[in-house]
């Protein structure tokens, strides 16, 4: 029994050995993330949660039961829905190495869809589902902005981070087990806090990927960095500083630099450009 037990050690050891092998598709991070079913567990976890926030209709609410405000619900719908085209268009494009991605089957490759929500936020899971807070419709006037808070989800998916952290709870979980028989309570809190503590530990790493996607897939779609800078400067204000905001106010100061940077080097080749045509008319004279 020893025997097998530990052979079975080995190999779910070696598996995860070779699953370290892969690696992001910004950075280059090495991390275990080829694990069987990490996808599907994300997924799950993720309905669970959103489960709880069913996107409600205007036309349903006691507290909106004007056409005004059922029209602008439905404008902000379809805003999601073009700006959700444009990036999957250059997702695909820009990162056609998505296994999960079945377009022709599903219609397309992020499901995109609002939530009930007062508090500033958006999630995904592993096989494309994105949620955004119906709070966000503040910023429909900005679709940069909004191409933005897509984006980072989407950069998520892209980068597969929400197999890495189910990864890492699977692998523990199996660990676990062959070294811990019995005490299922124990093992589930051992496996929980150890893959939050892992997630938290690459959190600022993922972000950047996330937001590095994000930018990306901004160009690739046709928005101007700039007049995104632009928009995130002032679009109004949320009113809830809670971590998802705190954690897109550090992305929207990482596109601000981004796009600053891009005009200091478009004005450098202008500027070197202006420079070298005299001589170049010069030249041409002789």
């Amino acid at each position: 029994m020893a025997l097998a037990r530990y052979s079975v050690f080995f190999i779910v050891a070696m598996q995860i050995g070779l699953a370290a092998c892969t690696t992001t598709p910004v950075s280059g991070r090495a991390r275990i993330i080829e694990i069987p079913l990490a996808a599907v567990q994300s997924d799950v976890e993720f309905t669970i949660v959103k489960a709880s926030q069913p996107y409600i209709a205007c036309a349903e609410k006691l507290t909106c039961l004007n056409e005004s405000e059922q029209a602008e619900d439905e404008s902000f719908d379809q805003e999601i829905a073009r700006i959700v085209g444009v990036l999957q268009t250059a997702a695909l494009r820009l990162y056609p190495d998505l296994a999960w991605c079945t377009p022709k089957l599903t219609g397309g490759c992020f499901d995109v869809q609002v939530v009930e929500d007062d508090a500033p936020g958006s999630s995904s899971s592993a096989n494309g589902r994105i949620t955004l807070n119906d709070s966000l419709d503040r910023w429909q006037s900005h679709e940069e902005v909004l191409a933005f808070v897509i984006g980072r989800e989407m950069g998520h998916v892209i980068a597969r981070h929400h197999q890495e952290t189910s990864s890492v709870s699977i692998v523990t979980s199996v660990v676990l087990n062959l070294l811990i028989p019995g005490s299922g309570l124990l093992k589930s809190l051992v496996c929980t806090v150890g893959a939050r503590l892992a997630a938290a530990s690459n959190r600022n790493v993922r972000a950047m990927e996330a937001d590095a996607i994000a930018i990306n897939l901004l160009k690739g779609a046709g928005f101007r960095l700039r007049k995104a800078a632009s928009s995130l400067l002032v679009a109004p204000p949320l009113g809830d500083e809670n971590a998802w905001s705190k954690g897109f106010g550090r992305s929207a100061i990482t596109l601000i630099a981004e796009a600053e940077a891009a005009e200091t080097k478009m004005a450098l080749v202008t500027s070197a450009g202006l420079r070298a045509r005299p001589r170049l008319l010069g030249k041409s004279v002789r």
